[in-house]
């Protein structure tokens, strides 16, 4: 696949369908001037199935030149997938957001981990530590709702802290990390923090 040229990177790119189509996928998208975005992607499955699949996540990625946030496009992407039964798929995915100036955002949901290559070293980089998409609907709401019930029975008993339902925080800091949404990623991390030193 042929991407313009750009003066602060070069990208190239070639796929192989193991059948006449399949559930691989990879873009490159324009976000604004200073942020380009890509995404490296691979449907479970293969044939048209995981193809129309695959389909579908390039025109929901492709709405992020828009202006629409990667946490919206997720979310969004996860709820279609687990909420239409007649799909039967998920999706490993490597999304990046790269800055003129060399930063890097991304998040890995269950993909495998990109190689690094510098001279004759190659090494993994970035693992993954998400879960794929469409594997689990509206994960951030369920898990939200379970620690906030485990926070109120602690409070209205007037037990310790401890009996809190940490296991769902754990879930949710997962899922937010997952869905792009690093705020709110980050304020779970300060609650377990406290959390300990109790």
């Amino acid at each position: 696949k042929s991407f313009k040229s750009y003066p602060h990177f070069q990208v190239t790119g070639i796929n192989r369908s193991c059948l006449a189509v399949g559930g691989d996928y990879f873009d490159l998208m324009e976000l604004d001037e200073e942020r380009t975005a890509f995404v490296i992607a691979d449907v479970c499955g293969k044939g048209l199935g995981a193809a129309l699949v695959t389909a579908m996540l390039q025109g929901t990625f492709s709405a992020m030149t828009l202006g629409q946030e990667p946490a919206g496009v997720f979310a969004h992407v996860n709820r279609f997938i687990c909420t239409h039964s007649e799909v039967q798929r998920y999706a490993t995915l490597f999304f990046g957001i790269l800055e003129r100036d060399g930063g890097l955002t991304y998040l890995n949901a269950g993909h495998l981990p990109p190689l690094l290559i510098r001279g004759a070293t190659v090494e993994p980089v970035m693992s993954s530590e998400c879960m794929p998409i469409g594997m689990w609907p509206e994960a951030a709401e369920s898990n939200e709702s379970a620690w906030q019930a485990s926070v109120d029975w602690v409070n209205r008993k007037q037990l310790s802290g401890t009996l809190r339902d940490f296991h769902s925080l754990h879930w949710l800091h997962y899922v937010y990390l997952q869905q792009g949404r690093l705020a709110r990623a980050e304020g779970v991390l300060e609650l377990r923090r406290k959390a300990m030193a109790e």
